[in-house]
């Protein structure tokens, strides 16, 4: 009985909030559907859900949906009398979902409550929302928008998981995937710099990119410098976020796997994003780098993607290779080798052999140094091979400041 009360307190609850803004928005008398009618909709739903009777369902569906369209045609009609515009169908749409809201909630109540959130919302930031399509959005930035959906709901899904080849080594849906990572990455960056100016833009990009992967981001910015040359400080500081984002989930994966690892590489890498935070602050400050929005000439630079999906995919085969010869008897060269591209993933294959015991832990420390360094190896070779100008050797300093302060820590430590 209590979960029944507490089903229809959320659905009722909803109801008036909905209502409550449409009742708002409109001049009263103007609307069939008010806030009264919102909540006994939502709560009709819940009755529908918890009667669970096809047939009875079915006829409450239909009433509630009948309902909803005689408040359309009702307030189509007053409108023409009044002559005072046009009729839209915003109203009657929130009161379908209401009413689809409260049906959801005996179900799943956290997320009726949620998609309520997000309805209410879309319908409070009604000029916002309008202003931003008609004035803010241009046609390229949407046809770019478009493409990258369409690419990444409707053809990554769908390519083989498995090799093509007898080695294992060439997989479409990883090299699909790949290009997906770097595209949106990239779109991403467009719109950061596009809405938030180009030094919080491109840090953020840089921080949240790396959290996604930090070689999709060192293989963008040095696109985005060469479009922008006035980029290049806060391209730098993008760049030294990207590896903080990175550094930070190294800690997490050390954490999860193993606290004696964690507490070995704690102060090094803590020292490391400090030192790597202090460069940025000192970068974005930079009088040169005025706080301005910079339009970029392509959301989705097709050519460059492919350019980089094939630079970055062949790495990725040829360190396959090399793993392929050498096994994974070698484990210091497994694991510089799989942090060229992917830190954690090497951080954390070494973490779980510590684990199972199969090396020792003097083993797993020096493993993760060698993967630390070969992450920043990669980083060094990305730069200076796609661009090389004073980006490349900014970010190339800031990366010698970080790993010599990370190194001097650690060696005082074990000393």
């Amino acid at each position: 009985m209590l979960s029944y009360l507490h089903w229809f307190f959320i659905s009722c609850f909803i109801g008036l909030l909905i209502g409550i803004e449409r009742e708002r928005r409109h001049p009263q008398g103007t609307q069939a559907l008010g806030v009264r009618t919102f909540a006994l909709l939502a709560v009709l739903g819940t009755f529908s859900a918890i009667i669970d009777k096809l047939a009875v369902s079915t006829a409450i569906t239909l009433f509630a949906f009948l309902a909803i369209l005689l408040g359309y045609l009702r307030t189509t009609r007053r409108v023409k009398e009044k002559g005072t515009g046009t009729a839209g169908l915003t109203t009657e749409i929130s009161a379908a979902i209401v009413y689809c809201l409260g049906y959801l909630t005996p179900e799943m109540p956290l997320l009726a409550a949620v998609l309520a959130g997000g309805v209410l919302l879309i319908l409070i930031e009604r000029k916002r929302i309008h202003y931003f399509s008609r004035d803010i959005l241009t046609r390229k930035e949407i046809e770019s928008a478009v493409v990258l959906m369409i690419y990444v709901v409707g053809v990554v899904p769908f390519l083989p998981v498995k090799a093509i080849d007898p080695w294992g080594l060439i997989n479409l849906h990883f090299f699909g995937l790949l290009m997906a990572v770097i595209a949106s990455i990239q779109f991403i960056g467009y719109v950061a710099i596009r809405i938030l100016g180009e030094k919080l833009g491109l840090v953020l990009f840089g921080f949240f990119g790396g959290l996604a992967s930090s070689t999709a981001v060192f293989v963008n910015l040095p696109r985005i410098v060469k479009k922008n040359i006035k980029l290049t400080w806060a391209a730098t500081a993008a760049a030294l976020a990207a590896v903080c984002a990175k550094l930070i989930v190294l800690l997490f994966v050390l954490f999860a796997t193993s606290l004696t690892l964690f507490k070995v590489f704690l102060p090094p890498v803590v020292l490391m994003l400090a030192i790597a935070v202090c460069l940025i602050l000192f970068l974005i400050s930079r009088e040169g780098d005025k706080s301005k929005v910079v339009k970029l000439p392509n959301p989705l630079d097709i050519k460059s993607i492919l350019k980089l999906t094939i630079f970055v995919g062949g790495m990725f085969t040829l360190v396959a290779i090399l793993k392929l010869y050498v096994g994974n008897k070698g484990v210091n060269i497994v694991s510089f080798l799989g942090a060229l591209f992917e830190l954690h993933g090497s951080v954390l294959a070494v973490a779980m052999l510590y684990l199972s015991g199969k090396i020792q832990s003097s083993e797993a420390v020096a493993a993760i140094n060698l993967a630390v360094f070969g992450s920043f190896f990669s980083k060094y070779v990305l730069i200076w091979i796609l661009e090389r100008n004073r980006f490349a050797l900014l970010t190339s300093i800031g990366l010698t400041l970080m790993l010599l302060g990370g190194g001097a820590i650690y060696y005082v430590a074990i000393i």
